[in-house]
């Protein structure tokens, strides 16, 4: 929406006619995955996590046009209604997803949707707040998630919720070479074993994302670690890499 959250970095749309119209910009420019931001965020001084921003019909509307074309569709959302509005209308995952409750795992489940919990984010603003290089508005609003964030999810992975992994890299302290930290956040505060939480349930949601084959060559993809010790009784040791 115009003045959104993240309206630096993405299209603004307003109303459902020029929702469809951003996914067919984007489609043209070769976007194979749209993001669609349903609530307020953290980092974007005036925007509220909890407050609603896409409606449900604007969304709905997107997400239309975005099937048609084969594209798979996330929605940024803290908010509990707006995660519920972007549920309802249809979205494959959901970012964030902090302040959700059980009618959202619910919907989460009739859907076959993914939540993408992006602890990381959070926790990492939490644990510089005392640098002091965060404005206050940024430290407020993650302190406020920080406190229901971890209860949240972990509910929602106890009662069946798909979760799958995701660490919003780029944000503040937290780095994309760091994500072994959201895979042993994961581990400590939703409860999951190291093994669930290395391939986010028993096995990855392979669906939830686009990807390349993996295969043996030099700089492609593939689903292959190598650590120096064994993970099986703490997810922190994903973080010391066999050279």
């Amino acid at each position: 929406m115009t003045g959104g959250h993240g309206f630096f970095l993405g299209r603004e749309a307003d109303g459902p006619w020029d929702a469809r119209k951003a996914v067919r910009e984007q489609r043209k420019a070769g976007a194979a995955c749209i993001k669609l931001i349903a609530t307020g965020g953290v980092l974007t001084k005036g925007a509220v996590p909890g407050q609603d921003q896409l409606s449900e019909e604007e969304m709905r509307a997107a997400i239309g046009e975005a099937r048609t074309h084969g594209m798979r569709v996330a929605a940024h959302a803290i908010g509990t209604n707006g995660i519920k509005n972007a549920l309802r209308a249809g979205v494959d995952s959901i970012e964030h997803g902090h302040l959700l409750d059980d009618e959202s795992d619910r919907l989460f489940k009739e859907r076959g949707a993914y939540l993408v919990p992006t602890l990381a984010a959070v926790w990492r603003i939490y644990e510089n707040i005392a640098g002091g290089a965060q404005p206050d508005y940024v430290v407020r609003k993650a302190s406020e998630i920080y406190e229901h964030a971890g209860e949240n999810i972990r509910k929602a992975w106890l009662a069946g919720v798909t979760i799958a992994g995701g660490s919003d890299a780029g944000t503040p302290y937290n780095r994309h070479q760091d994500y072994a930290y959201e895979v042993e956040l994961m581990s400590t505060v939703l409860g999951m074993s190291p093994q669930q939480a290395l391939t986010r349930r028993p096995r990855p949601p392979r669906n939830c994302s686009a990807s390349t084959p993996a295969c043996w060559q030099r700089a492609r993809p593939a689903d292959l670690l190598l650590l120096d010790r064994d993970v099986g009784a703490d997810c922190a040791r994903c973080a010391s890499r066999a050279s």
